[in-house]
């Protein structure tokens, strides 16, 4: 995803998705890197496992990122 910066304070939205189907969607809070958010969804995506597509929007600096990553 090359270099992102995410403030604390920031309003970042999460889409997981696999196969072109959106399994997962969430407004994340308190993230401040790559690492947290991806932590965070292995905390909450239990059903899916695999390679997924990660979009990453942070709303507040208004940057959106794509990225594939392993659950």
């Amino acid at each position: 995803m090359g270099t992102i910066t995410i403030n604390s304070n920031d309003r970042v939205f999460a889409t997981l998705s696999q196969f072109g189907s959106i399994i997962y969607n969430v407004e994340l809070s308190g993230v401040t890197s790559m690492s947290d958010v991806v932590r965070r969804l292995r905390g909450e995506v239990k059903s899916s496992s695999g390679l997924l597509s990660l979009t990453l929007r942070n709303s507040s600096q208004g940057w959106c990122r794509s990225a594939s990553i392993m659950l």
